[in-house]
């Protein structure tokens, strides 16, 4: 059983859709580079929303 962060896929609500199909996207755009990616961009939103004077 796949998990992350010690949260088993199985548990995923239901309004996300089937947990398999769920998984295979994250498994497909972690190893795709894009969650990285994703990452990054919003470290550098959250960069540029701070106060400019600080």
């Amino acid at each position: 059983m796949s998990a992350v962060h010690n949260i088993t896929w199985r548990a995923l609500p239901e309004r996300f859709g089937k947990w398999n199909s769920v998984w295979e996207r994250f498994e497909r755009l972690s190893k795709g580079g894009t969650l990285t990616l994703f990452t990054l961009f919003r470290r550098l939103i959250m960069h540029w929303n701070r106060d400019p004077l600080a």
